[in-house]
């Protein structure tokens, strides 16, 4: 079974060829319109096992750049699967704290925060809440690199890699 992507307690620190862990604190996304809605988050495994190399691919339902809300989605291996099929796991919201406003309008754009709602899941320990900072690549653009650091505790949780889109697997 495979588990949410941003609760595992292990922190993959070279879990990409050629990517190192960013330390929470550096690079913050303060515009995750451009990030989360409408695109697929792929947690990478250390050691991929076949048929899938991925912990978690988040598929996060909604427009792209206008949502702040939406459904989150794990892809796993595909809806036609019979072994792993895609599974529904909650919502996501985004929101800011300090100035600016973080909404679905157009000046909108100072969204520095992501909760997850993990409904699937019973509680307690179903909601999370986390800053993404940027490890490489351009802020929105495919193959970018995040790492997600709890707001609770400023640490680590996951890093994960930008997948334009949704409705498909993680490359």
């Amino acid at each position: 079974m495979k588990y949410i992507i941003f609760t595992g307690a292990l922190v993959l620190a070279n879990s990409m060829a050629g990517e190192s862990m960013a330390a929470c604190g550096t690079n913050l996304v303060t515009n995750l319109k451009q990030v989360i809605p409408g695109n697929t988050i792929c947690q990478p495994i250390v050691a991929p096992v076949p048929p899938s190399p991925w912990t978690a691919q988040e598929m996060h339902i909604g427009t792209t750049g206008s949502s702040i809300t939406g459904n989150l989605i794990d892809y796993k291996l595909g809806s036609s699967s019979t072994i792993d099929p895609t599974k529904t796991l909650g919502t996501y919201s985004l929101s800011n704290v300090g100035p600016g406003a973080c909404n679905s309008g157009n000046g909108g754009n100072a969204c520095n925060r992501v909760t997850y709602n993990y409904s699937a899941f019973a509680p307690p320990n179903n909601t999370y809440t986390f800053m993404v900072y940027r490890v490489s690549g351009t802020v929105g653009a495919a193959g970018s690199v995040y790492d997600f650091c709890l707001t609770s505790s400023g640490s680590a949780s996951a890093t994960g890699k930008l997948k334009l889109g949704t409705g498909a697997g993680c490359p």
